[in-house]
């Protein structure tokens, strides 16, 4: 008579506590890998924006104080701006326009050099104008502040 076999497999899984704390490690690492490069491209967007400022847009008049005429030229007046900005460390854009306002029923009109900074402190601004108010002697500019983004691309 055959005798018959009953294969049965009796297979035991025990998982080893090393195994467990191992692929728990690795399910932590991998959430963490997830949030650090989520947060890694929002610090890498941020990173382009140089400053969440104040953008200056100075208007300067070239009309004398003293004589109420232009005494200096606007290409001398230029120079003599851009080198007080220079020698200030501050960032700038300038160009010409002409400007015009009504005085006490008057109305006058003025070569004008338009003075655009960002970057710098208030204080810095203000040495700079009163730079500008002693070498051009001019009364006073005209300044217009708003809040910018500032990029660099």
């Amino acid at each position: 008579m055959e005798k018959k076999t009953n294969l049965k497999t009796s297979i035991r899984t025990t998982t080893h506590p090393a195994i467990i704390i191992a692929a728990g490690l690795a399910i932590i690492l991998s959430i963490i890998s997830i949030v650090r490069t989520s947060s890694f491209y929002k610090t890498r967007a941020e990173e382009s924006i140089v400053a969440e400022d104040i953008s200056y847009n100075v208007y300067i008049g070239l009309t004398d104080k003293n004589q109420n005429r232009q005494i200096i030229d606007d290409a001398v007046a230029l120079e003599i701006v851009k080198t007080i900005c220079i020698n200030r460390n501050a960032s700038y854009t300038i160009y010409n326009a002409n400007g015009g306002y009504k005085e006490d029923g008057i109305i006058h009109t003025e070569k004008t050099l338009v003075l655009e900074m960002d970057r710098i402190t208030e204080e810095t601004l203000k040495e700079i104008i009163n730079d500008i108010k002693r070498r051009l002697n001019i009364g006073s500019v005209m300044v217009l502040k708003q809040a910018a983004e500032v990029f660099d691309y």
